[in-house]
């Protein structure tokens, strides 16, 4: 195989085995820390929906030829970073995507606050496991969102992020989140 006219395995920038862990960091600098390989929209997209946050025993594992950081599937290799999320803020849908006209925000999504759980880049995939947060700003209710999974299984260009959950609150404040997203027009305002 060759890479910008190198052969894969050539001594630039050659191999490497690397185990490390990181007591703790800001979660706002997760998308740092992701190979220069993953598309700079990507890198982007979670610069900006990742806020605030802390990361606790962050554990990274490379192993394998550089050039083919992060080892697609298919590819020898391994490239994992794996770390415990604290009190962060998932705005899953930044407000640079909603394509809003100037002087006319388009309606958004409230962002998960308070977030808990872990999170993983395992070779080009990004994991959220067994995690916990509210739903909407700090003190805009008590909807409570458990047992949230997520990911993005391939962090090239086009990703998609899917989230699964349960969710579970007062009936006014679920309501009161959703009037101010696209639901509430795609539902003729009935909510």
């Amino acid at each position: 195989a060759r890479h910008n006219g190198l052969a894969t395995g050539a001594w630039l920038p050659g191999t490497l085995q690397l185990d490390a862990t990181i007591a703790q960091g800001r979660a706002t600098s997760v998308a740092r820390y992701l190979p220069t390989t993953i598309p700079h929209e990507t890198r982007a997209y979670l610069q900006d929906a990742i806020q605030g946050g802390e990361l606790s025993d962050v554990r990274f594992k490379i192993d394998g030829d550089l050039w083919e950081v992060p080892f697609r599937k298919g590819v020898p290799g391994e490239f994992v970073i794996r770390g415990n999320v604290r009190n962060a803020q998932l705005d899953y849908v930044p407000a640079r995507l909603l394509h809003a006209e100037p002087g006319h925000p388009a309606p958004g999504w409230p962002a998960f606050t308070q977030l808990e759980g872990e999170l993983v880049f395992d070779r080009d995939a990004m994991l959220i496991h067994r995690a916990r947060a509210r739903l909407g700003s700090v003190g805009s209710g008590r909807f409570e969102i458990n047992n949230v999974e997520g990911r993005i299984d391939h962090l090239g260009h086009d990703a998609t992020l899917v989230i699964d959950g349960q969710g579970k609150g007062p009936l006014p404040d679920a309501l009161r989140l959703v009037q101010g997203t696209p639901l509430n027009g795609w539902t003729g305002h009935a909510l």
